[in-house]
């Protein structure tokens, strides 16, 4: 009998981990972070104690002890019994934290099976960000000089749409999705006895909506017994459009007659796009960070719609002073729309600014009738919302005009009941939300998971 445990995801909002177990094979969809059960014991100045291997993890509740799951150089500092891998793979629904996010902890041998662009993404995170090990794992605690040790690669498998991927007696069959991201695809897993949908994180009102649609006309081929979806936006409302916010944003650049400061989500493409498209309308410039610049020229052979590095319309702002990565000493030898701070044309500039990065601002010292569009989510948590305040404090200090515009990267109730309609699944399951009660309006057949529970199908 095939059976779906659910190991993160369960009454909140991210932190997937959902294993499938069929006669004869072990897979999980998503390994991700959980940002709510971390919150509840860590925070930006403690963390989990590296040296301590998977043993915190542990210990706090924010992993369930799995023999065979997790990287032996991690288990054995925990005390815990060494292994080999016993699990088949890890499907990637698409590559934001809370659903990649501790992928880096599991087993070097485990295969990791993700999209093609979903891999891009996945490699700039690494090779820009603070964390490791999710594409190239290094063993650690062999010795005080572990850095040194030799990296190797992870078994990664790319997939691009209506692909099939069998693993032991189970075919998953990707498909796009769309989400706030590329790289973003649901799967159909057809098991012995079961078929399963499992839906990724998803909408309708993007501007790629009709890929999930093609996700919901796949799925319901398949007569699936079973269908796991997220419920992000149970208690939301109708959508803005990311074209609302194109319109939004174009009119608030028009309205300033000093620099525009943008934040938006990095790694959000359409979002990017509608910046940049916004920028060009009023004959600005988009201004974006080494990150991004990073991630753009990465990005230049794929399908997906991105400006290239050196695009007449994209300037680089970097310090020299900060030139100390491999990776941005690389990108620079061949991006040649580099400015400083002072070399800056406000009045002609759209600046990508993230929240982390309101530290600029002093060197570039925004001139007067400037202005501060906030082009992401409400805070929707205590913490999220202390940073806001802190945030305003910036925007405050150097008397930028304040502007918000943004459009959800999930399913409002209305697009869900659809999808669920739709599909025609036997049996409902809802994760990725804490409003799970409400699937109840929308569905007779919603099954409530516990975390760590086996869900006999």
């Amino acid at each position: 009998m095939t059976t779906l445990t659910f190991h993160g995801g369960v009454g909140e909002i991210g932190g997937n981990k959902i294993l499938l177990e069929s006669s004869k094979a072990k897979i999980w969809f998503d390994f991700g972070l959980s940002f709510s059960k971390m919150g509840q014991y860590y925070a930006e100045f403690l963390q989990p104690r590296k040296q301590n291997g998977i043993g915190d993890y542990i210990e706090m509740g924010i992993m369930p002890w799995i023999k065979g799951l997790y990287r032996n150089d991690y288990v054995k500092e925990a005390g815990l019994p060494t292994s080999k891998c016993l699990f088949d793979g890890v499907f990637l629904s698409h590559p934001h934290a809370d659903h990649f996010g501790n992928m880096n902890l599991l087993h070097k041998d485990m295969p990791f099976y993700m999209g093609e662009c979903a891999k891009t993404f996945v490699e700039a995170y690494e090779k820009t960000g603070m964390q490791n090990d999710y594409v190239e794992f290094r063993e650690a605690f062999t010795g005080l000089h572990h850095t040194k040790n030799p990296k190797t690669l992870r078994p990664i498998s790319t997939f691009r749409t209506n692909a099939k991927i069998t693993v032991k007696d189970v075919d998953v069959y990707p498909v796009h999705v769309d989400h706030s991201i590329p790289g973003a695809y649901g799967f159909i897993a057809s098991c012995p006895d079961v078929n399963i949908a499992y839906t990724g994180d998803i909408r309708l009102h993007g501007p790629k909506g009709s890929m999930t649609k093609d996700f919901v006309a796949k799925a319901k081929s398949f007569d699936p017994d079973v269908l796991v979806i997220e419920g992000t936006r149970m208690t939301g409302t109708m959508n803005t459009t990311e074209e609302d916010v194109l319109k939004s944003v174009t009119k608030m650049i028009s309205d300033t007659p000093g620099l525009v400061v943008g934040n938006f989500p990095a790694r959000d493409i359409d979002r990017f796009m509608t910046f940049y498209d916004a920028s060009v309308a009023n004959g600005r410039k988009l201004l974006i960070d080494l990150k991004q610049a990073y991630l753009l020229d990465k990005l230049e052979d794929d399908p997906i719609r991105t400006p290239a590095l050196n695009d007449k319309n994209i300037i680089v702002y970097y310090r020299k002073k900060l030139l100390e990565k491999t990776w941005e000493k690389e990108l620079l030898s061949h991006c040649k729309n580099l400015v400083e701070a002072t070399e800056i044309d406000q009045k002609r500039s759209v600046m990508y600014c993230s929240s982390f990065g309101m530290g600029e601002l002093i060197d570039v010292q925004p001139i007067p009738k400037s202005s501060y569009i906030y082009s992401m989510c409400s805070p929707f948590n205590e913490e999220m919302a202390i940073d806001y305040k802190r945030l305003m404090n910036w925007v405050d200090h150097f008397k930028l005009k304040y502007y918000q515009a943004h459009a959800s990267g999930h399913a409002s109730p209305e697009e869900l009941k659809w999808v669920i309609d739709e599909i025609g699944a036997k049996k409902i399951i809802p994760v990725h939300t804490e409003a799970q009660e409400n699937f109840k309006g929308i569905s007779s057949n919603v099954i409530f998971p516990k975390k760590g529970n086996k869900v006999k199908l």
